[in-house]
Protein backbone atom coordinates (compact mmCIF):
# COMPACT_ATOMS: atom_id res chain seq x y z
CA UNK A 1 0.00 0.00 0.00
CA UNK A 2 1.07 3.65 0.03
CA UNK A 3 2.32 3.84 3.63
CA UNK A 4 5.79 2.66 4.54
CA UNK A 5 7.97 2.91 7.65
CA UNK A 6 10.87 5.31 7.88
CA UNK A 7 14.07 4.60 6.08
CA UNK A 8 17.35 5.61 7.68
CA UNK A 9 18.00 9.33 7.78
CA UNK A 10 16.77 12.48 9.43
CA UNK A 11 13.03 13.01 9.80
CA UNK A 12 11.23 15.90 11.44
CA UNK A 13 10.02 14.43 14.74
CA UNK A 14 6.93 16.66 14.61
CA UNK A 15 5.67 15.00 11.46
CA UNK A 16 3.76 11.75 11.11
CA UNK A 17 5.74 8.51 11.04
CA UNK A 18 4.35 7.38 7.68
CA UNK A 19 5.38 8.62 4.28
CA UNK A 20 4.34 8.27 0.67
CA UNK A 21 7.47 7.39 -1.26
CA UNK A 22 7.27 9.18 -4.57
CA UNK A 23 8.42 7.27 -7.65
CA UNK A 24 7.29 9.56 -10.52
CA UNK A 25 5.14 12.55 -11.41
CA UNK A 26 3.72 13.60 -14.76
CA UNK A 27 0.50 14.61 -16.51
CA UNK A 28 -1.14 15.86 -13.32
CA UNK A 29 -0.50 12.67 -11.36
CA UNK A 30 1.91 11.40 -8.70
CA UNK A 31 2.93 7.75 -8.45
CA UNK A 32 4.36 6.04 -5.37
CA UNK A 33 6.82 3.13 -5.27
CA UNK A 34 3.90 0.66 -5.15
CA UNK A 35 2.41 2.16 -8.33
CA UNK A 36 -0.48 3.87 -6.56
CA UNK A 37 -1.62 6.97 -8.42
CA UNK A 38 -2.66 10.33 -6.92
CA UNK A 39 -4.11 13.45 -8.50
CA UNK A 40 -1.55 16.15 -7.78
CA UNK A 41 -3.16 19.05 -5.90
CA UNK A 42 0.13 20.00 -4.22
CA UNK A 43 2.51 20.56 -7.20
CA UNK A 44 5.69 20.29 -5.20
CA UNK A 45 4.48 22.75 -2.55
CA UNK A 46 3.14 25.12 -5.21
CA UNK A 47 6.38 24.90 -7.20
CA UNK A 48 5.50 22.90 -10.32
CA UNK A 49 3.49 25.71 -11.88
CA UNK A 50 4.37 24.87 -15.49
CA UNK A 51 3.78 21.15 -15.06
CA UNK A 52 5.77 18.09 -14.14
CA UNK A 53 9.23 18.50 -15.66
CA UNK A 54 8.02 19.51 -19.15
CA UNK A 55 10.17 17.86 -21.81
CA UNK A 56 11.15 21.11 -23.54
CA UNK A 57 12.35 22.60 -20.25
CA UNK A 58 14.25 19.46 -19.27
CA UNK A 59 15.97 19.32 -22.67
CA UNK A 60 16.97 22.98 -22.57
CA UNK A 61 18.26 22.80 -19.02
CA UNK A 62 20.14 19.56 -19.75
CA UNK A 63 21.80 21.15 -22.76
CA UNK A 64 22.99 24.12 -20.70
CA UNK A 65 24.05 21.81 -17.88
CA UNK A 66 26.25 19.85 -20.30
CA UNK A 67 27.89 23.09 -21.42
CA UNK A 68 28.44 24.65 -18.00
CA UNK A 69 27.94 22.21 -15.15
CA UNK A 70 27.93 24.15 -11.88
CA UNK A 71 29.20 27.72 -12.00
CA UNK A 72 30.06 29.80 -8.97
CA UNK A 73 29.50 33.30 -10.29
CA UNK A 74 31.87 36.09 -9.28
CA UNK A 75 31.63 39.83 -9.98
CA UNK A 76 34.08 39.47 -12.86
CA UNK A 77 32.92 36.17 -14.33
CA UNK A 78 29.19 35.74 -14.97
CA UNK A 79 27.38 33.53 -17.53
CA UNK A 80 25.49 35.72 -19.97
CA UNK A 81 22.34 33.62 -19.58
CA UNK A 82 21.77 35.30 -16.22
CA UNK A 83 21.29 38.61 -18.05
CA UNK A 84 19.01 36.96 -20.61
CA UNK A 85 16.80 35.70 -17.81
CA UNK A 86 16.83 39.06 -16.03
CA UNK A 87 15.63 40.80 -19.21
CA UNK A 88 12.80 38.31 -19.78
CA UNK A 89 11.80 38.33 -16.12
CA UNK A 90 11.69 42.13 -15.93
CA UNK A 91 9.41 42.17 -18.98
CA UNK A 92 6.69 40.62 -16.80
CA UNK A 93 6.90 43.41 -14.20
CA UNK A 94 5.93 47.11 -14.20
CA UNK A 95 8.55 49.34 -15.82
CA UNK A 96 9.73 50.91 -12.56
CA UNK A 97 11.19 47.56 -11.47
CA UNK A 98 14.49 47.37 -13.37
CA UNK A 99 16.91 45.31 -11.29
CA UNK A 100 17.21 41.58 -10.58
CA UNK A 101 19.30 39.84 -7.92
CA UNK A 102 19.36 36.08 -8.49
CA UNK A 103 19.35 33.65 -5.57
CA UNK A 104 18.99 29.89 -5.15
CA UNK A 105 15.93 29.73 -2.88
CA UNK A 106 13.05 31.85 -1.72
CA UNK A 107 14.55 32.07 1.74
CA UNK A 108 17.81 33.43 0.30
CA UNK A 109 15.83 35.97 -1.67
CA UNK A 110 14.00 37.08 1.48
CA UNK A 111 17.35 37.58 3.21
CA UNK A 112 18.62 39.60 0.25
CA UNK A 113 15.48 41.75 0.15
CA UNK A 114 15.79 42.56 3.85
CA UNK A 115 19.40 43.63 3.27
CA UNK A 116 18.39 45.89 0.38
CA UNK A 117 15.58 47.44 2.43
CA UNK A 118 17.82 48.31 5.34
CA UNK A 119 20.75 49.44 3.18
CA UNK A 120 18.57 51.68 1.01
CA UNK A 121 16.91 53.43 3.93
CA UNK A 122 19.59 53.27 6.61
CA UNK A 123 16.85 52.16 9.00
CA UNK A 124 16.79 48.99 11.12
CA UNK A 125 13.13 48.06 11.66
CA UNK A 126 11.00 46.06 9.24
CA UNK A 127 7.24 45.81 9.69
CA UNK A 128 5.69 42.43 9.00
CA UNK A 129 2.44 40.66 9.79
CA UNK A 130 1.47 37.73 11.93
CA UNK A 131 1.01 34.51 9.92
CA UNK A 132 3.33 35.67 7.15
CA UNK A 133 5.79 33.00 6.08
CA UNK A 134 9.20 33.99 4.68
CA UNK A 135 11.31 30.84 5.02
CA UNK A 136 13.19 28.86 7.62
CA UNK A 137 16.38 30.86 8.08
CA UNK A 138 16.75 32.90 11.25
CA UNK A 139 15.87 36.15 9.47
CA UNK A 140 13.04 34.48 7.54
CA UNK A 141 11.50 32.98 10.66
CA UNK A 142 11.81 36.25 12.55
CA UNK A 143 10.20 38.12 9.63
CA UNK A 144 7.42 35.56 9.31
CA UNK A 145 5.87 34.99 12.74
CA UNK A 146 3.81 32.06 11.51
CA UNK A 147 4.13 29.62 14.40
CA UNK A 148 5.57 30.56 17.80
CA UNK A 149 7.38 27.25 18.32
CA UNK A 150 9.22 27.70 15.02
CA UNK A 151 10.49 31.18 15.65
CA UNK A 152 11.32 31.41 19.35
CA UNK A 153 15.07 30.96 18.89
CA UNK A 154 15.06 33.13 15.76
CA UNK A 155 13.56 36.16 17.46
CA UNK A 156 16.05 35.81 20.30
CA UNK A 157 18.85 36.18 17.74
CA UNK A 158 17.30 38.53 15.15
CA UNK A 159 15.81 41.80 16.43
CA UNK A 160 14.24 44.80 14.69
CA UNK A 161 10.87 43.52 13.52
CA UNK A 162 7.48 45.06 14.21
CA UNK A 163 4.41 42.84 14.01
CA UNK A 164 0.80 43.57 13.14
CA UNK A 165 -2.13 41.32 12.14
CA UNK A 166 -2.74 40.43 8.49
CA UNK A 167 -6.17 41.07 6.97
CA UNK A 168 -7.51 37.64 7.89
CA UNK A 169 -10.99 39.16 7.99
CA UNK A 170 -12.90 35.97 8.73
CA UNK A 171 -10.68 35.45 11.78
CA UNK A 172 -10.02 39.06 12.72
CA UNK A 173 -7.97 39.07 15.94
CA UNK A 174 -9.73 42.32 16.92
CA UNK A 175 -13.15 40.65 16.50
CA UNK A 176 -14.24 43.33 14.03
CA UNK A 177 -16.27 42.92 10.86
CA UNK A 178 -15.12 44.00 7.43
CA UNK A 179 -15.79 46.54 5.90
CA UNK A 180 -17.14 48.37 8.95
CA UNK A 181 -13.71 47.90 10.59
CA UNK A 182 -12.13 50.27 8.04
CA UNK A 183 -9.19 47.83 8.00
CA UNK A 184 -8.20 48.35 11.61
CA UNK A 185 -5.34 45.90 10.99
CA UNK A 186 -3.74 48.74 8.98
CA UNK A 187 -4.94 51.61 11.16
CA UNK A 188 -3.40 50.01 14.25
CA UNK A 189 0.05 50.58 12.75
CA UNK A 190 -0.20 54.33 13.13
CA UNK A 191 -2.47 54.30 16.17
CA UNK A 192 -0.28 52.02 18.28
CA UNK A 193 2.92 50.66 16.71
CA UNK A 194 4.31 54.02 15.65
CA UNK A 195 3.28 55.67 18.90
CA UNK A 196 4.36 53.03 21.39
CA UNK A 197 6.84 50.66 19.72
CA UNK A 198 8.97 52.44 17.10
CA UNK A 199 8.98 55.86 15.50
CA UNK A 200 8.34 56.03 11.72
CA UNK A 201 11.87 57.21 10.91
CA UNK A 202 13.31 53.93 12.27
CA UNK A 203 11.25 51.76 9.90
CA UNK A 204 12.80 50.59 6.60
CA UNK A 205 9.58 49.23 5.17
CA UNK A 206 6.92 46.53 5.09
CA UNK A 207 7.32 42.92 3.92
CA UNK A 208 4.04 41.20 3.13
CA UNK A 209 2.53 38.30 1.17
CA UNK A 210 -0.09 39.56 -1.34
CA UNK A 211 -1.90 36.27 -0.68
CA UNK A 212 -0.85 34.40 2.44
CA UNK A 213 -0.08 30.80 1.59
CA UNK A 214 1.09 28.78 4.59
CA UNK A 215 -1.44 30.47 6.87
CA UNK A 216 -4.28 29.09 4.76
CA UNK A 217 -4.71 30.98 1.46
CA UNK A 218 -5.82 34.29 2.93
CA UNK A 219 -6.85 36.73 0.20
CA UNK A 220 -7.03 40.23 1.74
CA UNK A 221 -9.57 42.89 0.73
CA UNK A 222 -8.56 44.66 -2.46
CA UNK A 223 -7.72 47.92 -0.64
CA UNK A 224 -5.46 46.23 1.95
CA UNK A 225 -2.18 46.44 0.01
CA UNK A 226 -2.92 49.98 -1.26
CA UNK A 227 -3.43 51.07 2.35
CA UNK A 228 -0.06 49.58 3.29
CA UNK A 229 1.51 51.29 0.29
CA UNK A 230 0.01 54.61 1.39
CA UNK A 231 1.82 54.28 4.72
CA UNK A 232 5.05 53.52 2.88
CA UNK A 233 4.80 56.64 0.75
CA UNK A 234 3.82 58.78 3.73
CA UNK A 235 6.81 57.77 5.85
CA UNK A 236 9.45 56.98 3.23
CA UNK A 237 9.23 53.23 3.78
CA UNK A 238 9.74 50.53 1.14
CA UNK A 239 7.00 48.12 0.13
CA UNK A 240 8.32 44.57 -0.37
CA UNK A 241 5.94 41.83 -1.51
CA UNK A 242 6.81 38.16 -1.14
CA UNK A 243 5.52 36.27 -4.20
CA UNK A 244 7.54 33.08 -3.69
CA UNK A 245 4.44 30.92 -3.28
CA UNK A 246 1.58 33.01 -4.67
CA UNK A 247 3.33 34.37 -7.76
CA UNK A 248 4.27 33.13 -11.25
CA UNK A 249 0.67 32.62 -12.37
CA UNK A 250 -0.43 30.72 -9.28
CA UNK A 251 -3.13 33.24 -8.28
CA UNK A 252 -4.51 33.91 -11.76
CA UNK A 253 -2.25 36.89 -12.51
CA UNK A 254 1.40 36.75 -13.45
CA UNK A 255 2.13 38.28 -10.04
CA UNK A 256 -0.43 38.35 -7.24
CA UNK A 257 0.20 42.00 -6.32
CA UNK A 258 -1.20 43.03 -9.74
CA UNK A 259 -4.73 42.40 -8.46
CA UNK A 260 -4.37 45.26 -5.98
CA UNK A 261 -2.80 47.88 -8.25
CA UNK A 262 0.14 48.66 -5.95
CA UNK A 263 3.64 49.57 -7.13
CA UNK A 264 6.05 47.68 -4.86
CA UNK A 265 9.67 48.70 -4.44
CA UNK A 266 10.82 45.09 -4.11
CA UNK A 267 9.31 41.76 -5.18
CA UNK A 268 10.59 38.42 -3.96
CA UNK A 269 10.04 35.53 -6.40
CA UNK A 270 10.92 31.85 -6.32
CA UNK A 271 9.49 28.32 -6.46
CA UNK A 272 7.74 28.21 -9.85
CA UNK A 273 10.25 30.37 -11.69
CA UNK A 274 12.68 27.43 -11.73
CA UNK A 275 10.55 25.80 -14.42
CA UNK A 276 9.34 22.95 -12.19
CA UNK A 277 12.90 21.71 -12.42
CA UNK A 278 15.70 23.52 -10.56
CA UNK A 279 16.05 25.80 -7.52
CA UNK A 280 15.93 29.46 -8.44
CA UNK A 281 14.72 32.66 -6.80
CA UNK A 282 15.23 36.39 -7.19
CA UNK A 283 14.67 39.84 -5.79
CA UNK A 284 13.25 42.27 -8.33
CA UNK A 285 13.33 45.96 -7.48
CA UNK A 286 13.88 49.58 -8.37
CA UNK A 287 17.31 51.06 -9.15
CA UNK A 288 16.95 53.46 -6.21
CA UNK A 289 16.74 50.52 -3.83
CA UNK A 290 19.06 48.00 -5.46
CA UNK A 291 21.88 50.12 -6.93
CA UNK A 292 24.00 49.93 -3.80
CA UNK A 293 26.60 47.65 -2.29
CA UNK A 294 24.83 44.77 -0.55
CA UNK A 295 26.27 41.29 -0.01
CA UNK A 296 23.80 38.68 -1.24
CA UNK A 297 23.67 35.40 -3.18
CA UNK A 298 25.31 32.01 -2.75
CA UNK A 299 27.35 29.38 -4.59
CA UNK A 300 24.31 28.02 -6.43
CA UNK A 301 22.49 31.30 -6.97
CA UNK A 302 21.43 31.71 -10.60
CA UNK A 303 23.03 28.57 -11.98
CA UNK A 304 23.04 28.55 -15.82
CA UNK A 305 20.82 25.46 -16.12
CA UNK A 306 18.30 26.95 -13.68
CA UNK A 307 18.29 30.20 -15.69
CA UNK A 308 17.67 28.22 -18.88
CA UNK A 309 14.78 26.40 -17.22
CA UNK A 310 13.31 29.71 -16.05
CA UNK A 311 13.49 31.24 -19.53
CA UNK A 312 11.66 28.26 -20.99
CA UNK A 313 9.12 28.34 -18.14
CA UNK A 314 8.33 31.98 -18.92
CA UNK A 315 7.87 31.08 -22.58
CA UNK A 316 5.56 28.19 -21.65
CA UNK A 317 3.44 30.31 -19.31
CA UNK A 318 2.87 32.89 -22.01
CA UNK A 319 2.59 30.61 -25.05
CA UNK A 320 0.11 28.18 -23.45
CA UNK A 321 -1.91 30.81 -21.60
CA UNK A 322 -1.32 29.14 -18.25
CA UNK A 323 -1.88 32.32 -16.23
CA UNK A 324 -5.28 32.90 -17.80
CA UNK A 325 -6.04 29.20 -17.39
CA UNK A 326 -5.21 29.44 -13.70
CA UNK A 327 -7.68 32.31 -13.29
CA UNK A 328 -10.45 30.52 -15.20
CA UNK A 329 -10.09 27.08 -13.61
CA UNK A 330 -9.59 28.56 -10.16
CA UNK A 331 -12.77 30.64 -10.38
CA UNK A 332 -14.74 27.60 -11.54
CA UNK A 333 -13.27 25.49 -8.73
CA UNK A 334 -14.10 28.12 -6.13
CA UNK A 335 -17.70 28.33 -7.35
CA UNK A 336 -18.03 24.57 -7.23
CA UNK A 337 -16.67 24.17 -3.70
CA UNK A 338 -18.55 27.05 -2.08
CA UNK A 339 -21.62 24.89 -1.54
CA UNK A 340 -19.64 22.95 1.08
CA UNK A 341 -19.90 25.93 3.43
CA UNK A 342 -23.70 25.57 3.33
CA UNK A 343 -24.05 21.81 3.01
CA UNK A 344 -21.38 20.81 5.52
CA UNK A 345 -20.95 22.00 9.09
CA UNK A 346 -17.27 21.04 9.07
CA UNK A 347 -16.26 23.45 6.27
CA UNK A 348 -16.22 26.99 7.61
CA UNK A 349 -14.81 28.73 4.56
CA UNK A 350 -13.68 28.18 0.97
CA UNK A 351 -11.39 30.85 -0.44
CA UNK A 352 -8.58 31.53 -2.87
CA UNK A 353 -7.42 33.06 -6.11
CA UNK A 354 -6.50 31.24 -9.30
CA UNK A 355 -5.29 27.70 -8.73
CA UNK A 356 -4.54 28.43 -5.09
CA UNK A 357 -7.64 27.42 -3.11
CA UNK A 358 -8.21 26.56 0.53
CA UNK A 359 -10.82 24.73 2.60
CA UNK A 360 -10.94 25.75 6.25
CA UNK A 361 -12.16 23.00 8.57
CA UNK A 362 -14.16 23.77 11.72
CA UNK A 363 -15.84 21.73 14.44
CA UNK A 364 -18.70 23.90 15.65
CA UNK A 365 -22.07 24.93 14.27
CA UNK A 366 -21.09 28.60 14.01
CA UNK A 367 -18.11 27.74 11.84
CA UNK A 368 -15.65 29.61 14.04
CA UNK A 369 -13.75 26.92 15.95
CA UNK A 370 -10.83 26.05 13.66
CA UNK A 371 -9.90 22.38 13.55
CA UNK A 372 -6.41 21.35 12.39
CA UNK A 373 -7.38 17.79 13.40
CA UNK A 374 -10.25 17.73 10.89
CA UNK A 375 -8.02 19.25 8.24
CA UNK A 376 -5.57 16.41 8.87
CA UNK A 377 -8.41 13.91 8.45
CA UNK A 378 -9.46 15.50 5.16
CA UNK A 379 -5.86 15.36 3.94
CA UNK A 380 -5.48 11.68 4.93
CA UNK A 381 -8.83 10.63 3.50
CA UNK A 382 -8.19 12.44 0.23
CA UNK A 383 -4.81 10.73 -0.02
CA UNK A 384 -6.50 7.37 0.57
CA UNK A 385 -8.90 8.18 -2.28
CA UNK A 386 -6.18 9.26 -4.67
CA UNK A 387 -5.80 13.04 -4.21
CA UNK A 388 -2.69 14.67 -2.76
CA UNK A 389 -3.48 18.05 -1.18
CA UNK A 390 -1.14 20.69 0.19
CA UNK A 391 -1.39 20.75 3.98
CA UNK A 392 0.50 22.02 7.01
CA UNK A 393 -0.37 20.35 10.30
CA UNK A 394 -0.57 23.53 12.38
CA UNK A 395 -3.38 25.13 10.33
CA UNK A 396 -7.05 24.18 9.89
CA UNK A 397 -6.83 24.64 6.11
CA UNK A 398 -6.08 22.18 3.33
CA UNK A 399 -4.93 23.77 0.10
CA UNK A 400 -5.54 22.96 -3.54
CA UNK A 401 -2.53 23.96 -5.66
CA UNK A 402 -2.29 21.79 -8.78
CA UNK A 403 0.12 22.37 -11.67
CA UNK A 404 -1.30 25.15 -13.83
CA UNK A 405 -1.45 22.78 -16.81
CA UNK A 406 -3.49 20.09 -15.00
CA UNK A 407 -6.04 18.56 -17.41
CA UNK A 408 -9.43 20.17 -16.80
CA UNK A 409 -11.30 16.90 -16.33
CA UNK A 410 -8.68 15.74 -13.83
CA UNK A 411 -9.03 18.98 -11.85
CA UNK A 412 -12.79 18.58 -11.49
CA UNK A 413 -12.45 14.86 -10.73
CA UNK A 414 -10.16 15.79 -7.85
CA UNK A 415 -12.65 18.37 -6.57
CA UNK A 416 -15.35 15.68 -6.67
CA UNK A 417 -13.24 13.40 -4.49
CA UNK A 418 -12.73 16.24 -1.98
CA UNK A 419 -16.49 16.81 -1.87
CA UNK A 420 -17.12 13.11 -1.26
CA UNK A 421 -14.51 12.98 1.49
CA UNK A 422 -15.97 16.02 3.27
CA UNK A 423 -19.48 14.62 3.09
CA UNK A 424 -18.22 11.26 4.38
CA UNK A 425 -16.50 12.87 7.33
CA UNK A 426 -19.60 14.94 8.05
CA UNK A 427 -21.69 11.75 8.11
CA UNK A 428 -19.21 10.08 10.46
CA UNK A 429 -19.25 13.15 12.72
CA UNK A 430 -23.04 13.20 12.85
CA UNK A 431 -23.15 9.45 13.56
CA UNK A 432 -20.74 9.91 16.46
Amino acid sequence: MRLRPHLAGYTDPMQASDRVFLAAQHDGYLWDVDDNRFIDFSSGWATNNVGHAPAEIVEEAASVLREFGAVCCTPGFVPFIRYELAEKLLATFPAHLQRVALCATGTEAVEAALKFMRAATGRPNVLTTYTNFHGFSYAGLAAGPFEASWRDTATQAIPYYLYTPYATCRRCPHRLDYPACDLWCVEVIEEYLLRHQASPETVAGIIVEPVQGEAGVWVPPKEYLPRLERLCRKYGWLLCVDEVECGFGRCGRMWAFESSGVSPDLVIVGKGIGGSLLPLAAVVGTPDVMDRRVVWGSTYAGQPAACAAAIKALERLQRDGLVERSARLGAAGLDRLRHLCESSTIVGDVRGQGLFLGLELVNDQDGRMASPALAHQVYDECLSHGVCLLYLTVTPTVRIAPPLDIPEDLFFRGLGIIEDVVQGLLHDTNQA
